[in-house]
């Protein structure tokens, strides 16, 4: 089972959430944000769900926690990269909304992390219509 944490509560990371709660094989048990809005929305899935998802507006609390093996990056593209590195430096899988990073050389640095840690990074990228 994966144990999920979201880092970004907007339309993808609400999207995210909400499919990994409705996979029996996941859990969320933390969301990430800076700000009333982020709180709130863990509020409507603990009602919604049931659920006892946490709310944190510190980044090492999901750095920190050994029982969160996965997380999913929706926050802003400006923060992808130092996240993924972070992520990946405290042993954590990661799907990741696109970009991934700003530069290739990021991108390959975050690639290249993953492989020596062994970890998986996925990058969300949704196409609707491509004619």
């Amino acid at each position: 089972m994966f144990n999920f944490a979201v880092v970004g509560y907007g339309r993808m990371g609400q999207i995210h959430t909400r499919n990994i709660i409705e996979n029996p094989l996941c859990s969320v048990s933390k969301i990430y944000g800076r700000n009333q809005k982020g709180n709130e929305f863990v509020e409507e899935i603990n009602k919604e769900f049931n659920l006892s998802v946490e709310y944190t507006s510190s980044f090492d609390d999901i750095l920190n926690d050994s029982d969160i093996n996965a997380v999913v990056i929706a926050s802003a593209t400006s923060a992808h990269a130092e996240q993924i590195i972070q992520c990946l430096n405290a042993d954590k899988h990661i799907f990741c909304e696109k970009p991934i990073a700003l530069t290739i050389e990021e991108i390959t640095e975050c690639y290249a992390l993953a492989k020596e840690k062994n970890r998986i990074i996925l990058c969300g990228y949704q196409r609707r219509f491509d004619p």
